[in-house]
């Protein structure tokens, strides 16, 4: 992101709809907003909710996924390199879904009980822009 703004470069949609191509039906989607320390921690807070609902929007609009969405505001609280600001501006995107599949269960597996299993995090994508 630019200095203090929360608008998407055009440059980064093609990121996030390569992002996209991996969701699935049932899949959640986080997006969690960003910002450098220029700012105060209020501005800041502000300023990374406003990239992640940004992106959330953009998200909405184009894939029909509000269901599936999940915003957090980190402000300047993990910033990946006080040095270099820009790297701070950003909205990191995690892709993931639970998969409960249960196979088809004879009389012998049924008497040794369910076969449901849970995998966890099936995927996770991290991207951030």
């Amino acid at each position: 992101y630019r200095f203090d703004r929360d608008e998407i470069d055009a440059q980064y949609f093609a990121t996030i709809d390569g992002f996209m191509a991996g969701y699935k039906e049932g899949s959640k989607i986080m997006l969690v907003g960003f910002a450098d320390m220029s700012g105060s921690k209020e501005y800041n807070t502000k300023l990374s909710r406003d990239r992640a609902e940004g992106v959330k929007d953009y998200l909405m609009g184009k894939y029909k996924v509000a269901s599936s969405l999940i915003t957090i505001q980190v402000g300047d609280l993990a910033n990946l390199a006080p040095d270099k600001a820009e790297l701070n501006r950003r909205v990191d995107m995690y892709l993931y879904w639970f998969d409960f599949r249960s196979s088809s269960l004879d009389r012998r597996q049924q008497s040794e009980g369910p076969q449901r299993k849970l995998r966890p995090f099936s995927l996770e994508v991290f991207l951030y822009f």
